[in-house]
């Protein structure tokens, strides 16, 4: 759907709210949520806006646990939230930076690996005590059980590596070799390189995307951490990435367990 068709469908608050304003469409990812920049009238006070039909995601969870995390780690501010008709709409405050995907010839590959383990670190040490956010593996599975029982898995995307594999099995793998404990924290859910921004000197702007959020394992990050440092910056980049993290001892078979786990969602 085209931005002026959209603009239609705003809820009074929202219009009133964007008055004036322009739209850029970004499409990075791979959700089916529609997701703008939103350029102020003096190409100031930008924010995100993020739009979804009742087909898909809803922005509740994201929602309250972006309010119970503001003050505690650089975030995006909720400025809006609400619904009409089939659409519901969320708008949130830029974090100025660039995201750490975002690679050239000057890049210096070392220091943003070393900047997304500090990233992780600071993430994984807030306080979870009074945290009702629930991502943990008996949680996981159960979505990741749903997931597949609706054809909600991207098929073509897990056969890319492997042809034979399908969602079935890949559920029947991971419930079969689950781990036996959990060292939880608060993790992000999807610590990949384009949901965490840097300023130009490789230091932390703040992390966006906090759809997958909540109290997990630490791996959950750290795996999809690797996976994304090594498509983006190259595979010598990992073990920088994780010393840098600083884990006395790497648990491998748990990092290749939550990636395998990502693949269902």
């Amino acid at each position: 759907m085209k931005i002026d068709e959209l603009i239609c469908s705003f809820p009074k608050e929202l219009k009133e709210l964007l008055e004036g304003c322009r739209y850029e469409e970004n499409k990075v990812g791979c959700s089916d949520t529609m997701v703008y920049k939103v350029i102020g009238k003096d190409g100031k006070d930008n924010r995100y806006l993020k739009v979804s039909s009742n087909k898909f995601e809803n922005f509740n969870y994201e929602v309250d646990l972006l309010n119970w995390i503001n003050g505690k780690l650089p975030v995006p501010r909720v400025l809006y939230h609400g619904h009409s008709g089939e659409y519901e709409f969320f708008l949130m405050s830029e974090i100025c930076g660039k995201d750490s995907s975002v690679i050239d010839e000057n890049t210096d590959k070392v220091k943003v690996a070393k900047a997304l383990a500090r990233g992780l670190r600071v993430i994984h040490s807030v306080p979870i005590k009074h945290c009702d956010f629930d991502q943990s593996l008996e949680t996981k599975l159960k979505i990741a059980e749903y997931n597949v029982e609706n054809h909600l898995v991207d098929e073509e995307d897990i056969k890319s590596s492997d042809p034979n594999i399908t969602p079935e099995k890949i559920l029947k793998e991971l419930q079969y070799n689950r781990p036996n404990s959990e060292d939880s924290v608060l993790t992000h859910g999807d610590y990949c390189l384009p949901n965490i921004i840097l300023d130009k000197d490789y230091n932390i702007s703040g992390f966006i995307d906090w759809g997958r959020g909540g109290v997990s394992d630490r791996h959950q990050d750290i795996g999809i951490g690797c996976r994304s440092i090594k498509k983006n910056l190259g595979e010598e980049m990992v073990p920088v990435f994780l010393e840098e993290y600083g884990l006395d001892k790497i648990d491998y078979s748990k990092i290749d367990y939550y990636i395998l786990l990502d693949e269902l969602f």
